[in-house]
């Protein structure tokens, strides 16, 4: 290869289990050493706008208004699992007012946690903290035009139902940790949402808040934080430079450094560097379905155009 020259190369590397990136610990980005994997991308990964994020924000935003037309001011249902969840055992509503409990702090807790320990994470935090803001106005303005009055705080005295629209705490908790989910491993992802999920379920057991108003408040929550993901942009499925590394040594190619570009072009994601010989590189890395898709791209494009040297007919 000559040295002067900057050579394009395509690296595939599964990009889909964060879980196993050997570069985002809780300590480095870089470090290859055994612990527990919180991030799962370093903190100077490129920012990609994705459409998912917008869909996901229209659907829960129609979902939200059919819930609002149905049962924004209470239904027979609401009622009949009131009377249901009256009947339960003073030690069931406890625990699951607890496990309510537990699922608030959680929230508070990812927010701490990522503000002390993710270093070089400010805009990760700036996105949980909006995501909440915005859910809180959200909160604020629905329980307003709804119910008319101000919403209802329910951390303590949980044995009085809280019956306004949506469940603030829930709203809340749930908004901090979806915006934080593209920057988290898939184990904290899955534990995080097994917290809020079972704290939103247990707001019904406990008697804590209504059917309508936890289904609510998870909406407005995935709707505020999908809002925030689109604006600013995240991490998601962008593999850690130190997962590149490691796919580039698969291949043979030893490299001393590696730099995201900015901004990244749809459907992969290219970054720059240097080998240990000097030599430039330009890396494109796919993951499993954009390798996929790439291959059955060319192979159509052949068989339709009848490109020079295609092997297939229409």
């Amino acid at each position: 290869m000559k040295t002067n020259e900057e050579t394009n190369m395509t690296a595939s590397v599964d990009s889909t289990s964060p879980s196993t990136d050997t570069g985002a610990t809780a300590s480095s980005d870089e470090s290859g050493s055994h612990g527990i994997h919180v991030f799962a991308a370093p903190s100077n990964a490129p920012r990609v706008r994705w459409q998912t994020d917008l869909i996901s924000a229209g659907f829960t935003a129609v979902l939200t208004l059919v819930l609002i037309l149905v049962a924004g001011r209470g239904s027979t249902f609401d009622d009949n699992t009131l009377d249901w969840v009256g009947g339960l055992p003073g030690w069931l509503l406890w625990l699951a007012q607890a496990a309510y409990a537990v699922g608030v702090l959680y929230g508070v807790g990812l927010l701490v946690g990522v503000g002390i320990f993710g270093k070089g994470r400010l805009e990760v935090l700036r996105d949980m903290v909006l995501a909440a803001a915005f859910a809180v106005v959200l909160v604020l303005a629905l329980t307003g035009i709804i119910d008319e009055r101000w919403p209802e705080f329910a951390f303590f005295d949980l044995d009085q139902t809280r019956t306004t629209f949506p469940a603030f705490f829930v709203t809340t908790s749930a908004a901090i940790q979806a915006a934080a989910s593209p920057w988290l491993t898939a184990p904290m992802r899955k534990l995080g949402w097994t917290i809020i999920l079972a704290a939103t379920a247990a707001s019904i057991l406990g008697g804590v808040t209504t059917f309508s108003d936890a289904a609510g408040a998870m909406l407005v929550a995935l709707f505020a934080a999908a809002i925030t993901r689109y604006v600013f942009g995240t991490s998601a499925g962008l593999p850690s430079t130190g997962r590149v590394r490691a796919g580039l040594v698969d291949l043979g190619l030893q490299v001393d450094s590696l730099v995201y570009f900015d901004p990244q072009p749809p459907g992969s994601v290219v970054l720059s560097g240097t080998t240990t010989d000097g030599q430039a590189v330009r890396i494109s890395v796919l993951g499993r379905d954009s390798w996929a898709t790439r291959r059955w791209t060319r192979w159509w494009k052949e068989a339709w155009y009848q490109d020079q040297g295609a092997q297939y007919g229409s």
